[in-house]
């Protein structure tokens, strides 16, 4: 969770964290560039938003290989 706070930060967006709750807060986010830290959700995750957010790019994209190969041209094709 504190990844996704971290992330999310980096895209002007506030987080609130607790031992096993998380609240994320409306607003506008901005582009960014998103550490994976080797995880396939966080690429995934932040890439959808990237899909409406102009400018997010996503550090070590080839993560997504070890559950969804195809994920990269599946989303470009909804997008």
């Amino acid at each position: 969770m504190e990844a996704i706070q971290t992330e999310l930060a980096k895209m002007q967006v506030s987080v609130e964290l607790g031992s096993d709750w998380m609240i994320i807060h409306g607003g506008q986010p901005q582009a960014a560039e998103i550490q994976t830290y080797n995880d396939h959700r966080m690429a995934m995750s932040f890439a959808v938003a990237g899909a409406k957010i102009p400018g997010v790019t996503i550090q070590n994209p080839q993560v997504i290989s070890k559950s969804f190969p195809e994920f990269w041209d599946k989303l470009e094709s909804l997008v």
